[in-house]
């Protein structure tokens, strides 16, 4: 590969143009120690280049923590000993130019975090976790149970897949409502620390996120399929041309219904009494709000955002990043210059715990990606090195009690 080659490469993924082909072409190039010397000349290049925000940003004692993670205590062969600012240049590359987390693992020790908190234990992510609410009112706690068939009548069968799915499938091909026919409705509603994928009759899968609930009917009605959500999801509506999917969000200022046909979309209304987003991923939908404010129709890349300022409701068009938007359900935190408050109540959602702080927070915004299966200690590691704050686990006030509170300071 070329310098020429090497630059293409970087730029298209800069752009979020890159295929997966030539990503692999770019990372595996990087990591190869014979080109070691290519790709340090070309770094030079680019390096003062960088955006501020990055290294260039980090205090001096924070790039030397920086510097302890990405190069092993133990001796290697210099060859292939990476200097710090060329192990972080690459973190910077393969990121978009934003500092990717993974690399402080190794500092766990030597952090401010780990040494102010006295090796505490780590907090473990989220994972499959989720209750349904039958029409009875009786509860079964999804992650509890084994897999297999849960409940069946002379309509759909449930069942619990192997990978944690809960399944609706239909027994009859005609198992359709009439209009006005009773239905049965059933709930799924995640906790915090907690995520879950339903197959709805139809064949339309939802992922929820934590802190979100779905109710929906066992069997449809013969003109439309609609379901009532709060939370954040991410909907893969199975193809219908003669009944729509409607998606319904009760919010303190009205009702915001999403009408679509076919096509995969995320919603959240986590902060529903200021805003809702619906972002568009494949096909199109109709956003509808249920006062005189015109509706609106969505294209892939695109989002409605229901907004409430000054007493006022407007529903308007905006452009989604659909790396950011649909990262949590493929297990990655993207934070894209995220002020710090709407990033710890994401984190504070996942990992089930309560952060506070007395300073306006809103002008630490951070940048990079973490995968959600990681434990907490290291991405709050992470955000001290690079954000400018220092964590603080505070211990229970009553022993035995699991309350997780996290204060947050600037530095």
């Amino acid at each position: 590969m070329t310098r020429e080659r090497l630059q293409f490469l970087y730029e298209q993924y800069q752009r979020r143009l890159i295929s997966d082909d030539e990503l692999a072409e770019l990372r595996l190039f990087v990591s190869d120690d014979l080109r070691h010397q290519l790709v340090e000349e070309w770094l030079d290049g680019i390096w003062d280049d960088l955006d501020e925000g990055t290294l260039s940003d980090i205090p001096r004692d924070r790039q030397r923590l920086l510097l302890e993670s990405i190069i092993s205590d133990k001796p290697v062969v210099k060859r292939i000993r990476l200097t710090w600012w060329y192990a972080a240049a690459i973190a910077l590359l393969l990121t978009g130019g934003i500092l990717i987390f993974q690399y402080v693992e190794q500092a766990q020790e030597k952090s401010l975090l780990a040494l102010g908190t006295g090796g505490l234990k780590d907090i473990s992510p989220g994972a499959n976790k989720a209750i349904l609410t039958l029409p009875n009112g009786s509860k079964i706690v999804l992650d509890d149970i084994d897999s297999g068939e849960l409940v069946a009548d002379n309509s759909v069968r449930m069942t619990k897949s192997a990978d944690g799915i809960l399944v609706y499938e239909s027994i009859k091909m005609d198992s359709i409502a009439a209009v006005g026919e009773r239905v049965s409705y059933h709930t799924v509603s995640t906790p915090a620390g907690g995520q879950y994928q339903i197959w709805l009759p139809d064949g339309t899968k939802v992922t929820l996120n934590a802190g979100s609930e779905l109710r929906y009917p066992v069997v449809f009605q013969r003109d439309k399929r609609m379901v009532t959500f709060q939370g954040e999801g991410y909907f893969e509506v199975a193809p219908d041309a003669k009944r729509p999917f409607l998606v319904e969000s009760v919010t303190p200022n009205g009702r915001q219904t999403i009408a679509v046909l076919g096509t995969e979309f995320n919603v959240n209304t986590y902060d529903r009494e200021q805003e809702i987003r619906t972002a568009v991923i494949k096909g199109s939908v109709e956003v509808r709000f249920s006062t005189a404010i015109p509706s609106v129709v969505l294209k892939p890349g695109h989002q409605s955002v229901l907004a409430k300022k000054d007493g006022n409701v407007s529903l308007s068009v905006a452009k989604a990043d659909l790396n950011s938007v649909a990262a949590w359900k493929d297990g990655l935190f993207v934070f894209a210059d995220e002020p710090l408050p709407d990033l710890l109540k994401r984190v504070s959602r996942w990992y089930n715990v309560t952060f506070s702080y007395d300073d306006d927070m809103h002008d630490v915004r951070i940048q990079g990606n973490y995968f959600r299966n990681k434990g907490l200690l290291d991405l709050l590691q992470n955000l001290e090195l690079i954000g400018k704050i220092d964590f603080l686990i505070e211990q229970p006030a009553v022993r035995g009690h699991d309350e997780r509170r996290i204060y947050v300071k600037k530095r």
